[in-house]
Order: C-alpha cells, then structure tokens, then sequence
C-alpha cells in the first residue's frame, strides 16, 4: 500500500489542517480563530513579528508586563488546620495605589462616574430611592 501524498486531504494544505486541530483541541471561540489568523496573516505579510519561541517565553514576557502595569505585593499567611501551620502566598495592591493607576490612564478616566446620582422609583403613590451603583447613594 503506498504512502498517502497528502495526508491532510481534505484540507487545503497541511498548514490548514494543523491549524484546524490546534483550534479544535484549544476550543477557540470563532472571534479568537478568526484573531489568530488575521495575526498570521499580518505575520506573512510582514505587517508584524512575534519573538515568542514557547510558553516559557511567553508567560516571563507576560509576569513582566504584569509587574510593570500593576504591582502587587506577595507575603505569607501562616494559619493553623488539624494541628498542623499551613502557609498561603497572599497577592495584594493597595486599592488607594490601584485607584491612582487607574486614574493616571486616560482612555479609563473618560469611564468615571465622578457625580453622585440619586435614583427614585414610584410605585403608584410615592418615590422611592434605590442604589444600583455606589454612585448613587446619598
């Protein structure tokens, strides 16, 4: 029995047939398929590059990214459990730290609710204030 030539058939290509399972086998959203081909796309035609080698790589590039745009703070919390200390690594940013970083970045502060609002409801004889955001309180 000889060799099939194009394994892949009915594909186009063994590209698009490597590409189809890593999508299936990732469970890509159609939006997510659809990203990931225009950035080959852009890559083929020059328009971009990734320098990413694996996911090693990747998750280094991303940790200090993170570090950069929002640092947090690690420390140990040691809390007993049947006789025995148990230790939890605790992540935290100082919300006052994280408000300012968020205010510092111009595309978000357009989003601010910086006015109170006060909402009422009738139910037919009298108003009603509710909240539904911590802006609107009293």
């Amino acid at each position: 029995m000889a060799l099939d030539s194009k394994p892949w058939h009915p594909f186009a290509t063994e590209g698009d047939y490597i590409f189809a399972m890593i999508t299936v086998e990732a469970g890509l959203s159609s939006t997510q398929v659809d990203s990931h081909l225009t950035l080959i796309h852009c890559i083929r035609e020059g328009m971009v590059t990734v320098m990413l080698v694996n996911n090693a790589g990747l998750h280094t590039d991303l940790n200090r990214v993170a570090s950069q745009l929002m640092p947090f703070s690690k420390f140990n919390i040691t809390a007993p459990y049947k006789g025995e200390d148990i230790i939890f690594q605790v992540h935290v940013c100082p919300l006052w730290d994280w408000t300012l970083d968020l205010l510092q970045n111009p595309p978000l502060a357009l989003h601010f609710v910086w006015d109170a609002q006060w909402l009422f409801k009738q139910d037919g004889k009298k108003y009603e204030c509710f909240y539904t955001e911590p802006w609107t309180g009293n």
